[in-house]
């Protein structure tokens, strides 16, 4: 599945509906329905009790951007955020993106 075929630039958004349009909502639909309950090896892990692979992944690049002086803050808040979450200190929610982003 080739996701930058999918993509509507703003030009093919504002020609309106046609069949190319229309196809690619019925993939991406269909594509939505199949893989609906994906869930993320991190997520499993939390789900099963077990630590989060954050630390390996996101604090590894936080690791290394501090060695090389490259700032990281997302990936450095999003590390913190996980760990808060298995620790209980946060609750699992979608509204911590909002902080994350914002």
């Amino acid at each position: 599945l080739d996701i930058y075929r999918l993509y509507l630039p703003r030009e093919r958004r504002a020609s309106g509906l046609t069949w190319g349009v229309i196809a690619n909502h019925v993939i991406l639909l269909v594509v939505g329905l199949k893989f609906r309950r994906l869930r993320s090896s991190m997520l499993q892990s939390m789900d099963r009790g077990r630590r989060p692979e954050i630390d390996y992944m996101n604090g590894y690049v936080v690791a290394r951007g501090k060695e090389k002086g490259v700032p990281t803050p997302i990936n450095a808040a999003l590390t913190q955020m996980v760990n808060e979450i298995e620790a209980g200190r946060r609750e699992m929610n979608p509204s911590n993106l909002d902080g994350l982003l914002g």
